[in-house]
């Protein structure tokens, strides 16, 4: 099966993000403990076609969304500013995030141009 995003913006494979919400383990950061939730991997995993799989995690998340485990308050973490001139830039990040190398700077800097009205 393919990535996936989830709820907190995060790509992920999607068994992983069941997995994400089980009972002891290690990626369960939020210390969700719910038998009924924990059964989905099992499922998903006993599952003998693709469209099983499909429905036991479509059931799964929105299990996981009903239940509130959290709440993702997504905030920008970076700010472009550009001139009223510039055009083509749309505030594209033009890095890898959380580091300073630069990332298809030269694809972006081929679409941006200079309005001199």
């Amino acid at each position: 099966m393919t990535s996936t995003s989830s709820q907190a913006g995060k790509t992920v494979e999607p068994l992983r993000e069941v997995q994400a919400y089980m009972t002891g383990y290690m990626s369960n950061w939020m210390m969700v403990s719910d038998p009924k939730f924990d059964a989905f991997y099992p499922a998903a995993l006993a599952a003998t076609s693709i469209p099983d799989v499909k429905k036991v995690l479509t059931a799964a998340n929105l299990y996981s969304l009903q239940q509130h485990y959290y709440i993702a308050l997504l905030q920008p973490n970076t700010l472009g500013i550009s001139a009223p001139w510039l055009k083509g830039y749309n505030g594209q990040n033009r890095s890898i995030p959380g580091t300073l190398v630069p990332f298809l700077e030269g694809f972006y800097g081929a679409r941006f141009w200079i309005d001199r009205a």
